[in-house]
């Protein structure tokens, strides 16, 4: 942003159309992050990807097709760049966003008054385990304006996007 070199305006579009005989199977699903557990599988612990319907329940909408737009405003709020000499973790740095989604998956044709808004903000706080592996730990509230919407609080490692 011109105003400052450590914020950024972050747009993300994500879509999909199946088709074939699956008899009106849903192939696709938007809504909140799953619910998964990490100690579960410790050795592989799962780890999400960023696109999400934020601010509803998992694959609230299903269909062949989906649409969604992400908007993120993403700002510093401090850069650590330390780490413990003993240990393999160094933290990198934390920062936050502000968010708005507008997607919907559906059969048949789009309809826009059907597509659901979720807005909300997240705290992200980055950091790399044994020297090479780099993680975003993100904790954040959404909440859901359309239909079926909900106020959602989550946690959720994953990749730094």
């Amino acid at each position: 942003m011109p105003w400052d070199g450590h914020h950024v305006l972050a747009l993300q579009y994500a879509g999909g159309l199946g088709g074939g005989d699956f008899d009106r199977r849903g192939l696709f699903g938007v809504g909140g992050f799953p619910t998964v557990s990490y100690l579960d599988n410790p050795i592989a612990p799962p780890i999400l990807g960023g696109q999400a319907l934020r601010g509803y329940a998992p694959n609230d909408r299903v269909g062949t097709q989906y649409h969604l737009v992400q908007a993120e405003y993403r700002f510093l709020v401090y850069r650590f760049n330390v780490g413990i000499p003993t240990l393999p973790l160094y933290l990198n740095r934390i920062w936050a966003t502000v968010f708005c989604d507008w997607g919907d998956a559906f059969f048949g044709e789009p309809s826009l008054e059907r597509f659901r808004w979720g807005v909300g903000g997240e705290l992200h706080i980055d950091f790399t385990l044994f020297y090479v592996l780099g993680f975003s730990l993100r904790v954040g509230y959404a909440r859901g304006l359309s239909e079926n919407g909900i106020d959602q609080v989550y946690g959720h490692l994953g990749v730094p996007f």
